[in-house]
């Protein structure tokens, strides 16, 4: 994430790295409104559990906004961009992602860079449903995925440094195993 940070896209001017990362691990809060048997199905979701399961972005952002008025924290940078990492992570670059279907510069940079990890992570971590993607895979799906899912300049910046990105997953994900 801190490599992302440090590239010469406008976004690297608009937050510290150590808020970007410490808001992009709250991207999927609001899935503690999601009943487990929807979280751990081990196969694909209905199409009504997958209404239940897009409105994990409303909650989450709808909890960390609660949590920033009951303590008082409307100037708490970490807070203000958790909201908009929670509302906006499942946006796409072409409109078609969810909850408000929003597209292109409409979509806060925040959410933009978090679409890019949380697909990374997504691809490169085990689910109940699939096995992991190697590094190689996931940026070969990633490619096709582009055009239509990512800002196309934090995309290339995003491939450029994805070498980091992979140690820094990796890094991760041996802490939680």
């Amino acid at each position: 994430m801190e490599a992302l940070e440090r590239e010469s896209h406008p976004a690297a001017k608009l937050y510290e790295p150590g808020h970007v990362c410490q808001a992009i691990r709250l991207h999927d809060l609001g899935k503690i409104a999601i009943p487990d048997a929807i979280l751990r199905k081990p196969g694909p979701l209905s199409s009504e559990e997958t209404k239940i399961m897009q409105t994990h972005c409303v909650a989450g952002a709808r909890t960390l906004r609660n949590i920033q008025i009951d303590n008082q924290l409307d100037s708490d940078p970490v807070l203000s961009l958790a909201i908009d990492v929670a509302l906006y992570h499942h946006e796409r670059w072409r409109g078609q992602g969810y909850p408000h279907g929003v597209k292109g510069n409409a979509i806060p940079v925040i959410g933009r860079i978090a679409t890019l990890i949380d697909v990374y992570d997504s691809l490169c971590s085990a689910r109940v449903y699939k096995l992991p993607f190697s590094h190689e895979q996931a940026l070969e799906t990633m490619s096709e995925m582009a055009p239509t899912t990512f800002d196309p300049e934090l995309y290339e910046i995003f491939t450029g440094i994805s070498h980091s990105i992979q140690a820094s997953h990796n890094k991760f994900a041996r802490l939680f195993k």
